[in-house]
């Protein structure tokens, strides 16, 4: 057990010291990573906690595939495919077991860094897991509507053997479902500047993942309702009733409103 306990650890240090997996040192780092005795998993995620089988590793003979694996998990972490593919485990959970898998292997991949400047990769997937490279740069959502369609056959990929909870993750409340996100988000911009520092690459993935999404009804609704706040504009072209008795002309406050709004979407094409 300590043995494996140590390869993992040392695992952790090389990922987060290399150029082209220190943009993980974060979510490496989030939850917990336990080697389990007599687990029925090869190895677990819940989305933010990683688990890996004590004789599962005893099976992966290189350090390598080792830093594949732990890499494995993490992505799955970092690309939050548990809460965010909640509807995909409930409709078909092997398919989307299988989907999400595709998505972390094409990133392990087509990692091709090296330790020390030798020949011993720094990540490497073991035999037989799903890797394809029609999926390079899919996200899980997009594999998964493809999987359904053509569905894989029994068996395939006997590489990825590891598990998710998804049914742990949505038993959260939505502050606390916010508190992971935000815990990511947090932990990937940080693994970014590092990564930056070193001279690594940023995958795609983690790129649109990271992208400020921005909700334009939301925005135009603030603008609408800043710009017509009510009665705050002045006009002489209607005397104020209320001094007229008094022979005082003031101006009245003039309430602007806004009418009916077309919204109409920019679209260029591009030949």
């Amino acid at each position: 057990m300590e043995k494996q306990i140590v390869r993992i650890k040392k695992a952790h240090v090389a990922l987060m010291k290399h150029p082209e997996t220190a943009l993980y040192s974060g979510v490496i780092l989030m939850g917990t990573s336990e080697v389990v005795e007599d687990a029925k998993f090869t190895a677990y995620t819940d989305g933010v906690n990683k688990k890996y089988s004590l004789s599962f590793l005893k099976t992966v003979d290189t350090n390598s595939k080792l830093r594949g694996l732990v890499m494995h998990e993490n992505l799955h972490v970092a690309l939050k495919h548990i809460p965010r593919g909640i509807d995909m485990w409930k409709k078909d959970a092997r398919v989307a077991n299988i989907a999400a898998d595709y998505v972390v292997n094409d990133i392990i991949h087509n990692i091709t860094g090296t330790i020390g400047g030798g020949d011993e990769r720094i990540v490497e997937l073991p035999d037989g897991a799903y890797q394809d490279d029609m999926f390079h740069d899919w996200n899980m959502r997009k594999v998964f509507n493809y999987l359904i369609s053509n569905p894989p056959p029994e068996g395939q990929g006997s590489g990825n053997g590891d598990t998710h909870d998804f049914e742990g993750i949505s038993e959260l409340t939505h502050e606390q479902a916010k508190e992971v996100n935000d815990a990511i988000d947090k932990a990937l911009r940080e693994g970014g500047i590092l990564a930056g520092r070193m001279g690594g690459k940023v995958p795609r993935a983690i790129t649109e993942l990271l992208a400020p999404k921005v909700d334009w009804k939301e925005v135009l609704r603030e603008f609408i309702t800043s710009s017509c706040r009510g009665s705050d504009e002045l006009t002489w072209r209607k005397m104020n009733k209320r001094y007229l008795v008094n022979d005082m002309y003031l101006p009245s406050y003039e309430t602007e409103t806004m009418g009916e709004i077309t919204v109409a979407i920019d679209i260029r094409f591009y030949r």
